[in-house]
């Protein structure tokens, strides 16, 4: 053992002790402060399976205890604001249970504690120059699933994005053929799949439960946050309004869309050459540069020495 590690070992014991501590205080409050939260764990810990002996097994008793502690503490972690933000994006990544939520509190907290435990494991072995280094991984860990969950919303406001003119055409088809709006929008819902299928489901069953169909599809566009989407909407909201023939409604969102989407797509082409641009400097480049400048470089070289 090095001398360097034997005096920072007293500065890791403390730093350890303290972290002790504090889990510990803030487990204890935890427990004082969220009866509700035990009340909820407890009965939820009442529905698993009960072994031979009359009582839940020791595993799923210490996964229970660590799934309270993960959302005790990361309920305190995680306020305002910023917990609206989650469950919003939550929603909007399609992901519409409320245990969506206390799961992803629990993969934060967990990726905290494991990012802080690295942290401090270097800072331990290599001194307290990477004190830095803790506080970073600990951040890292405790935000990355916010970026998995945006690039999530991000990948699921594209796939809606290029699937909601079929998704119209389709309706428009079933519409002209007799059905109803919600029985039409149940039927695109039953053939197709992804977020807009998922949509019109949830669309058509809240219709059903007895919500106005301007009230649900107003829903489906706050839920979604998708431009085209919320132009779907306001077209629907208009048929409602001023009595417009609704097939010659989905015929012109249908052109809408298509054409947007043939915009979206000559766009994406049009950038090919600048995203090739890095790659063929990198890779191409160097090697066209010593085949050109190559031999005069050797011709140079051997004029200079004779």
């Amino acid at each position: 053992m090095s001398s360097q590690f034997q005096g920072y070992l007293p500065l890791a014991s403390a730093l350890l002790t303290a972290l002790a501590v504090f889990l510990g205080s803030q487990y204890v409050l935890n427990n004082m402060y969220d009866k509700r939260l035990r009340a909820l764990r407890s009965k939820m810990l009442s529905a698993y399976k009960i072994s031979k002996f009359g009582n839940v097994s020791t595993f799923k008793k210490t996964l229970n205890q660590t799934s309270l502690f993960l959302d005790s503490y990361g309920s305190r972690l995680v306020r305002g604001n910023y917990r609206e933000r989650l469950k919003r994006l939550l929603v909007t990544s399609g992901d519409w249970e409320n245990e969506k939520y206390g799961s992803l509190i629990r993969q934060k907290t967990s990726l905290a504690i494991a990012g802080a435990t690295l942290g401090f494991t270097f800072l331990v072995v290599r001194g307290g120059s990477t004190l830095l280094l803790t506080v970073v991984f600990t951040g890292v860990g405790f935000f990355l699933p916010d970026i998995l969950l945006k690039n999530r919303v991000l990948k699921r406001k594209k796939e809606m994005a290029d699937t909601l003119p079929d998704a119209i055409d389709m309706l428009q088809m079933c519409v002209s053929a007799g059905l109803a709006f919600p029985a039409a929008l149940s039927r695109v819902a039953d053939t197709q799949k992804g977020p807009v299928a998922e949509e019109f489901a949830r669309v058509t069953a809240e219709v059903q439960l007895g919500q106005s169909r301007a009230q649900a599809l107003n829903a489906m566009a706050d839920r979604s946050q998708e431009p085209h989407m919320e132009k779907f909407v306001s077209a629907m909201a208009q048929v409602d309004q001023f009595g417009i023939p609704i097939s010659n409604v989905l015929v012109e969102q249908s052109k809408q869309m298509r054409s947007i989407r043939r915009e979206r797509a000559r766009e994406r082409g049009q950038k090919v050459p600048i995203k090739l641009l890095g790659p063929v400097i990198l890779c191409f480049l160097p090697s066209v540069i010593v085949i050109i400048l190559g031999p005069a470089v050797l011709s140079i070289i051997k004029a200079f020495s004779s």
